[in-house]
């Protein structure tokens, strides 16, 4: 369902297909629809992709209020609201980007209900669809328009966004929709189309993680029975990706989506389980960390290489982390084809041996936890990194030709000024290096120990205002269904700090991303080492003119042959570099 990335599968519902055609054989008939290509060609990629990638848009609810009318249409329509309370200020391409937006809102109705008459979904046992993200109004849209012409069909969803609590809300307000899943399926979705099947429909009402409006207060949905119980990620489970290939070639057959295949190696987070991230709301109830074993892993690499490498040049990990022993015993022994690209979420410390090991072995796009370039404010968030070890992550991607995507986060509770005129006295300095994508204001989501740990933060969340704009549910089923929060602290210091900073950092960092890219004007940001007439010198073009500075004997001697910071003592690295490096170094105490 929209509004999800146009260029990916659904690994979950892959995987319900397969285990339900494994379970029930020529008893059953599944397809999967990826209706979300259906919807983009309706709305236009670029309005499609303005509504997932702009900040504003997720900052306000957009890709859930445009389905709102058809999802509740007996609400009184806020248009004009909303757009004056959450975009008062549109530049050119935004108001035309508005005015498609309200034209093609008014015909949502009529296209929902032509979505369901082309694939015939009213007359369908069972139709369900994932939520995460800003999926639910759609698919609350999708049900609704299904049960208006057929009453009989089977709704449910799942997904991320219905997991408990914020399933059991889902469950209690949308008429439409029968069950709700929360958490793992791969055990309770078999188990309630075998109780369809046996003709016995009040047996779907007592699967654990199944919500319904007719369980709500059962005493088996209570406690750990609020999540359903999980298939062993050992368990094989085929990904067949046959329907989203040709789904992605008939909605664009000029190519102009890129399909990446996705795969899973891991559950939870081994990081997260010594020391959760504060502002990590991932994982919900399931941090516990479990992983396939190496030799599994690298058979799933064989088979989707074999399959799909021919068609498809991404492939790309759902893990939260990647297993730290793949390093060795996976990326160490694959041999991909050299056209193809691995992604992974991984930890910013790897070491350059690691780095070299992933880069060999077509690891070349991760998204690294790196958040931070202030140990101060890693420290806050439990990364259990340094500013330091970040900025040598992001130099060892340069060499290896890896990609990293990562987030510069402000806004941390207790994070000070002095971090945000280090940045500015820093990024400077690091024009060369991997730029982030955005100086980005962190959110308080649910399960993070922002919010189950509020008080202690000295935080007073309450959800996002945007939710009041989409959702006719009263403050209290909002507050247990809402994913993300804000702090009703707004003379807090640390926010205080952050409006009077943000600007200047977002304007840094855009700085950054120019000169990095060399989209400026100027020479491409570079630091380089070469030789000129027996000279061994610098080639530094950060401030976007060249610079040539000769590297003294003793830097020669101390820092050229030392590629691991752990080999020298600091305090030789402070006294001879503290000039010649360019680099933000801290005085000595």
């Amino acid at each position: 369902m929209p509004f999800s990335a146009l260029n990916l599968p659904s690994i979950a519902l892959t995987q319900l297909k397969a285990v339900a055609e494994e379970k029930f054989g020529s008893a059953v008939r599944v397809r999967i629809l990826y209706l979300h290509h259906d919807f983009a060609l309706y709305f236009g990629k670029e309005l499609y992709s303005y509504v997932i990638g702009a900040l504003q848009a997720n900052n306000s609810g957009l890709g859930d209020w445009i389905f709102r009318q058809v999802a509740f249409p007996e609400e009184a329509d806020n248009t004009a609201y909303y757009f004056q309370r959450y975009f008062p200020r549109l530049d050119e391409r935004e108001t035309a980007l508005k005015g498609a937006m309200i034209a093609k809102r008014v015909g949502l109705k009529r296209y929902f209900e032509s979505v369901v008459a082309k694939y015939q979904l009213d007359r369908e046992d069972l139709v369900g669809m994932s939520s995460m993200f800003a999926q639910n109004v759609a698919v609350f849209a999708m049900a609704r328009t299904i049960k208006d012409r057929n009453p009989r069909v089977v709704t449910v969803m799942g997904g991320a966004n219905c997991e408990a609590p914020m399933g059991v809300e889902l469950a209690r307000h949308v008429a439409a929709m029968d069950f709700v899943f929360s958490g793992p399926a791969l055990l309770s979705f078999p188990e309630l189309v075998q109780a369809q099947l046996d003709g016995e429909p009040e047996r779907c009402h007592q699967i654990k993680g199944v919500f319904s409006r007719q369980n709500l207060d059962s005493p088996h949905l209570a406690g750990r029975g609020a999540i359903g119980e999980e298939l062993p990620i050992e368990v094989p489970v085929e990904l067949d990706y046959e329907s989203f290939l040709s789904d992605l070639t008939r909605s664009f057959p000029d190519r102009s989506i890129e399909p990446s295949i996705t795969f899973e190696t891991s559950r939870g987070c081994w990081w997260g389980e010594r020391s959760h991230c504060t502002f990590c709301g991932l994982n919900g109830g399931s941090m516990a960390y479990r992983s396939i074993p190496p030799s599994q892993a690298l058979e799933i690499f064989r088979q989707l290489f074999e399959r799909y490498a021919d068609r498809c040049k991404i492939f790309e990990s759902v893990d939260n982390i990647m297993p730290r022993p793949y390093i060795k015993e996976v990326f160490g022994q694959l041999e991909p084809r050299s056209d193809v690209t691995i992604f992974y979420e991984v930890k910013a410390d790897l070491k350059d041996w690691e780095m070299e090991i992933l880069g060999r072995a077509g690891v070349r796009h991760i998204q690294p936890g790196i958040e931070s370039l202030a140990t101060s404010t890693l420290k806050l968030m439990g990364k259990g990194t340094t500013a330091f070890q970040n900025v040598v992550f992001l130099k060892n991607c340069l060499r290896y030709g890896i990609l990293p995507s990562w987030n510069l986060l402000i806004g941390f509770p207790r994070e000070t000024s002095e971090v945000y005129e280090g940045y500015l006295a820093a990024i400077p300095r690091l024009m060369h290096l991997p730029p982030p994508s955005g100086a980005f204001p962190i959110r308080f989501d649910r399960y993070s120990p922002y919010f189950t740990r509020a008080a202690e933060y000295g935080l007073d969340l309450v959800p996002y205002e945007f939710y009041n704009a989409i959702y006719p549910f009263g403050p209290e089923s909002l507050a247990r269904m809402a994913y993300y929060f804000e702090d009703k602290n707004y003379d807090a210091e640390y926010l205080v700090q952050l409006v009077g900073w943000q600007g200047k950092l977002m304007a840094a960092v855009g700085e950054w991303k120019a000169r990095y890219a060399g989209s400026d004007g100027k020479t491409k940001a570079s630091l380089r080492l070469s030789s000129q007439a027996g000279r061994d010198v610098v080639l530094d073009t950060r401030s976007g003119e060249l610079e040539v500075k000769e590297l003294s004997a003793l830097v020669n001697e101390v820092f050229l042959p030392h590629e691991s910071v752990a080999r020298v003592r600091s305090e030789i690295v402070l006294e001879t570099l503290k000039e010649p490096s360019g680099l933000p170094l801290p005085a000595r105490r």
